[in-house]
């Protein structure tokens, strides 16, 4: 008993290797999904980052991930994945399946087999069709992303602002010169220039007293715009009179 206690491994170490090889075991199947959407985007003629970072932001890449009605579920078995999806469909519930997390409004519209849909390499092609056609609907933008997931333009912009997160902030090349959704909105109420948006952009890691300064900056900006707006006002109310 004392040999076992002298060599047998402290439980803090045998806890930390068991998460390390947790971590490395989950990672292999996650870099395997991100090289099939990566595949099928080049397919497509789609930026595989906009592609990647919806997976994540939908299903953090789990294969079997099912939301229905709003409410996420991770099924321990494509057993239990069917039996929801099943169920939900029976219900005529609005639900969700994948990787990419195909709706039952595609489903429904291109006759598709939910169930197939666990498949990561039919799901991630439904998905890459679904977003190749908003892309060819409103270009290489955000309004494509935020159509992805819904045609309300507030729930869309939401959407966009969660997958330019999953971009750790930066929007990387190939994209079309895109700025974050927060910074386009900015821009298309002239609040700052494209240029300064895109020069943002390329610095995302602003320090604090430069992030303080450029946020004064705009402020200052739109006070002026305001009171322009209002001098504006004013004098079309005069000429009126």
């Amino acid at each position: 008993m004392a040999l076992f206690s002298r060599f047998a491994m402290p439980m803090p170490h045998y806890l930390i290797i068991t998460a390390i090889l947790g971590v490395f075991l989950s990672a292999r199947p996650a870099a395997a999904y991100e090289k099939l959407i990566t595949r099928h985007c080049k397919q497509a003629n789609v930026p595989p980052a906009i592609a990647l970072a919806i997976a994540r932001q939908e299903s953090s890449l789990r294969p079997l991930c099912i939301n229905i009605e709003g409410e996420d579920f991770d099924p321990a078995t494509r057993a239990e994945a069917e039996t929801l999806i099943r169920k939900a469909a029976a219900k005529g519930q609005s639900y969700d399946v994948g990787l990419m997390q195909i709706n039952s409004q595609w489903i429904k519209k291109w006759n598709l087999d939910p169930v197939s849909l666990l498949d990561p390499d039919t799901n991630v092609r439904v998905g890459i069709r679904i977003l190749k056609q908003e892309i060819d609907r409103h270009g290489v933008n955000w309004k494509a992303v935020g159509a992805y997931h819904s045609p309300d333009p507030a729930r869309a912009m939401r959407y966009a602002n969660q997958v330019f997160g999953r971009m750790h902030g930066r929007a990387p090349g190939g994209m079309g010169g895109m700025i974050s959704p927060r910074l386009e909105l900015l821009v298309k109420r002239g609040i700052m220039t494209r240029a300064e948006a895109r020069s943002i952009m390329a610095n995302p890691r602003l320090n604090g007293p430069l992030r303080r300064k450029t946020l004064k900056a705009l402020r200052a900006r739109l006070g002026t715009l305001e009171q322009r707006k209002s001098s504006e006002l004013a004098k079309s109310m005069r000429d009126d009179e």
